[in-house]
């Protein structure tokens, strides 16, 4: 059973150069400009020895309600270091996504450019986009969902949930780009009925994204390095309810 999300983020890894963290959704990689009470996971980094503060510089970051895997810095010099590999893109990174919908091809690449506008909602640009390209493969398909690998080549804010739209994978839970806040079990079993005057319970009430694999050659040891972070409890239990009751139908031919 995949981990129950109660703590902000679960250390995965350690040493003099760098921290890697399974991050819970929810949680901010950095401070929020609108929303001061959201403790953010570098203040949490910094402070956890509950003594004096340790410094941890941001290296890259996920959206504040994607899970997984994230990577931070303990010294400047190690900053520079990591911060170049991911803008060389000689970090591996992956993705689990529960999507709605069914793309044309099972697995693809998707390299439309990508532009934030001034409200930060990013959109499919062909003249003033960003170069942005996104690998993905279904892993399997639901009556009306998908889970779906995804490999970001590029870091464009909210590249992954732009990308999958686009080719009809849009994430199962997405307010912003899909204007869904949760899954319940009504949209999932055929013939399910609740009681009047009553609200299904959701199975997931946050993106339906989450980052599972870091991995890159570590230039300071030397060493081939590669994080994995369980799926959370949450999207675990989605996909087994899915398993359940959102198989493809199939028909059996009687002749």
């Amino acid at each position: 059973m995949g981990r129950k999300q109660h703590a902000p983020y679960r250390i995965l890894f350690e040493n003099e150069s760098l921290v890697v963290v399974d991050k819970s959704a929810g949680v901010p990689v950095i401070p929020e400009r609108f929303n001061a009470g959201a403790v953010a996971l570098n203040h949490l980094l910094q402070t956890r020895s509950g003594r004096q503060e340790q410094a941890v510089w941001v290296v890259h970051r996920i959206d504040k309600d994607t899970s997984g895997v994230v990577l931070m810095a303990k010294t400047a010099g190690a900053h520079k270091v990591y911060s170049r590999l991911f803008a060389e893109q000689a970090m591996h990174k992956e993705y689990l996504a529960i999507c709605q919908g069914r793309a044309d091809a099972p697995e693809g690449c998707v390299t439309l450019p990508l532009r934030v506008s001034s409200r930060g909602v990013t959109r499919v640009d062909t003249l003033e986009g960003k170069p942005s390209e996104t690998r993905y493969r279904v892993l399997k398909q639901y009556r009306r969902f998908a889970t779906v690998q995804a490999r970001p080549l590029t870091g464009r804010q909210h590249q992954i949930r732009v990308h999958l739209r686009a080719v009809g994978l849009g994430l199962a839970v997405d307010p912003l780009y899909m204007k869904t806040t949760a899954v319940d079990l009504s949209m999932i079993k055929r013939g399910y009925k609740f009681k009047p005057d009553t609200t299904p319970r959701p199975l997931l009430n946050r993106l339906s994204l989450h980052c599972n694999v870091l991995a890159f050659d570590d230039p300071i040891s030397g060493h081939s390095m590669r994080f994995e972070a369980e799926l959370p409890t949450d999207m675990q239990t989605l996909i087994k309810h899915l398993e359940k009751w959102g198989a493809e139908q199939t028909s059996t031919n009687l002749s």
